[in-house]
């Protein structure tokens, strides 16, 4: 099955389900994928994390009813798996800029965020393919700083900007010059663990406030950005929404990024290793 049309039929049953529960596991299920590479590749096709696109269907859902009907605000909050109006009202105002009684006022209706839809969009657009080079690695430990979430707001940059001034604290480093951002299955089950770290000697201690995760021995698809920083969630996406699943491979839940000296944020030609652990 295309992956597209996988990832169309999990957008369908969100669609479907936005004023029930809805667990991302089971929306993963109906693009027949795992949790976590289905948060990796729905994030490259859509643009938005699986939360943040739920949250923002829901809103603009409910910013329509208040639009054009009279329900109360509670019921609409209710209706759309708020538990409370207090909550609703928080959500709503950080979207929209004002609460749903002031919107409702205006009675005019826009959406902040569309309906999703994949007609139309093709698997090969012609482009150029970066093609992977296949490399064996043996394991390796890194410690670092951990982010859990869907990355909504960024907090992945702001996770790196808080490890900087801590890089010193780590001792036993394996090589100075390069650093890791590792991307794995979260415990929560509703998005994915991020640690920016170092590589270390396994036995090294575990600063406060840091983790240790080891990185396992296997067959990597490893792809490299060239270009400076601002530029590179273009290649990320392509790789996790276009090439890797046309790849042949089948991701094995982990991969992570490599920043040694070849890198420089603002560069042409600056590089990023992007190794995606595969069975």
């Amino acid at each position: 099955m295309s992956y597209l049309i996988s990832i169309q039929q999990a957008i369908d049953y969100i669609e479907d389900n936005l004023r029930e529960y809805i667990n991302p596991e089971g929306v993963a299920q109906e693009a027949a994928y795992s949790l976590f590479y289905f948060h990796r590749i729905f994030q490259a096709v859509v643009g938005d994390s699986v939360m943040g696109y739920i949250r923002g269907r829901r809103l603009s859902e409910a910013a329509y009813e208040l639009a054009k009907t009279d329900r109360r605000i509670l019921d609409i909050a209710l209706d759309y798996q708020y538990e409370s109006q207090e909550s609703f009202t928080r959500a709503f105002k950080k979207m929209y800029g004002m609460n749903p009684g002031e919107y409702r006022r205006r009675k005019q209706y826009y959406p902040l965020m569309t309906r999703f839809s994949l007609v139309g969009h093709t698997q090969n657009q012609g482009g150029t393919i970066l093609e992977p080079k296949i490399v064996m690695r043996e394991e390796f430990v890194v410690i670092g700083m951990e982010y859990v979430g869907d990355n909504a707001n960024n907090e992945i940059g702001r996770l790196w900007e808080g490890f900087f001034p801590r890089v010193s604290e780590i001792s036993d480093r394996v090589d100075q010059s390069v650093l890791y951002g590792v991307c794995g299955s979260a415990e929560e089950k509703v998005a994915f663990s991020y640690v920016a770290g170092a590589k270390v000697a396994s036995g090294s201690d575990v600063p406060s406030g840091m983790v240790k995760k080891t990185i396992p021995a296997g067959k990597y698809l490893v792809y490299t950005h060239v270009g400076p920083l601002k530029t590179f969630m273009d290649t990320n996406s392509k790789i996790f929404g276009e090439w890797l699943p046309e790849s042949g491979f089948e991701p094995a839940g982990l991969d992570f990024e490599v920043y040694d000296e070849r890198f420089n944020e603002y560069s042409d030609k600056s590089e990023i290793d992007v190794c995606v652990l595969v069975k």
